[in-house]
């Protein structure tokens, strides 16, 4: 009888991407890492490839190229990057400069053309051709410094979300912008310029807006500064402004370090929508329901809050009924059943600071 074929052979593994810091601040990562995805279900670490790349602290899947995913360069002069495990999972990388100073967060359209890139400390936000490998768009961000003086000095984008395209064609860009409690609201054109679409929502003064999701036309954002989650809607003015409907902590074993993290949305929510979302300093993640428009009962519901396994959990990564977490001062990365807070499995890597799955 004929040997079975592997599964290399049928088709290849699925990959578990770990970016982090290599030398900023307390870095001490490889760079980005490639990992047999069902090993590290099962709690092994199988590297399939180590890049040695510059801060690559955030990471997504590319979406349309297989095994391949798109990361930001966290430096002064940064960069983002397309790689790709080729043959025998050899890396394949394609860097662009990006223009901006602290490059960390980055969202890909559909159609794996643009990246669009929020950097920290110029405050900016930039589109990437990735096809051409060029810069098309550079815009500064503009606003008046939020309260807490240590974080808001001036614009800090934070995060960028893609919304569905325009009806004459282009993509909805908002921008969260930390230093400025602001999210802007950008056109992506389908020539790779950025415009302004309309007035920036405004949210209470020193909650820093970090990370954020469109639930059922609403805004769902992380607030680090506060530990918050802020959800609002638009008016009856054409959206051009926005009201709260509900805020909520994001923890309910506060600490005098905590910060907000990350936000992703769960599977399985019945008519509303669940997330997840985790807290530096109380080292958590805490599942929220998000009720429906029309539902009577309260807009934000926190249903369990679990332990992390690791300090500082920067990033959170759903994967079916596991969520990993990215412990950046703890040097690991875990594994949680999100419904119950079982931990299932535990990664050594150093400064993990953002998770994809190709």
């Amino acid at each position: 009888m004929a040997d079975a074929p592997t599964r290399s052979a049928a088709s290849p593994a699925p990959v578990l991407w770990i970016g982090g810091y290599t030398t900023r601040g307390e870095g001490r990562g490889p760079g980005l890492r490639a990992l047999d995805a069902e090993a590290a279900r099962a709690g092994r670490t199988e590297v399939l490839a180590e890049v040695p790349l510059a801060e690559p602290s955030y990471v997504v899947p590319h979406p349309t190229l297989p095994r391949s995913v798109v990361c930001v360069h966290e430096t002064e002069h940064s960069a983002v990057s397309v790689v790709t495990l080729g043959p025998g999972d050899q890396p394949e990388v394609s860097t662009t400069p990006t223009g901006g100073w602290g490059a960390c967060h980055v969202a890909v359209t559909q159609d794996g053309r643009f990246a669009v890139v929020a950097h920290y400390v110029s405050g900016s936000v930039a589109v990437i051709d990735l096809e051409s490998g060029r810069r098309t768009a550079t815009v500064a961000l503009a606003g008046s410094p939020g309260p807490v003086a240590d974080r808001q000095d001036a614009p800090h984008a934070h995060h960028v979300l893609l919304a569905p395209r325009f009806e004459e064609g282009g993509w909805l860009v908002l921008v969260c912008d930390l230093g400025t409690d602001a999210v802007h609201r950008f056109r992506l054109g389908t020539d790779g310029t950025l415009t302004e679409a309309d007035a920036p929502v405004r949210l209470p003064a020193g909650t820093g807006p970090r990370h954020a999701a469109l639930v059922a036309g609403r805004l769902l954002v992380v607030c680090e500064l506060s530990s918050e989650l802020w959800l609002g809607a638009p008016t009856d003015d054409g959206a051009r402004t926005w009201h709260e409907i509900a805020r909520i902590p994001t923890t309910a074993r506060p600490t005098p370090d905590g910060l907000a993290a990350a936000l992703r949305l769960l599977p399985d929510a019945g008519a509303g929508t669940r997330v997840l979302v985790s807290t530096r300093g109380p080292d958590s993640v805490t599942v929220v329901d998000v009720s429906p428009a029309d539902d009577d009962g309260p807009p934000l519901v926190a249903r369990a809050e679990h332990v992390a396994g690791g300090r500082w959990p920067r990033d959170v990564l759903v994967d079916g009924e596991l969520v990993w977490v990215a412990c950046e001062r703890g040097d690991v990365v875990t594994a949680v059943r999100w419904a119950d807070g079982t931990e299932v499995a535990r990664l050594a890597s150093g400064t993990p600071t953002g998770l994809a799955l190709t």
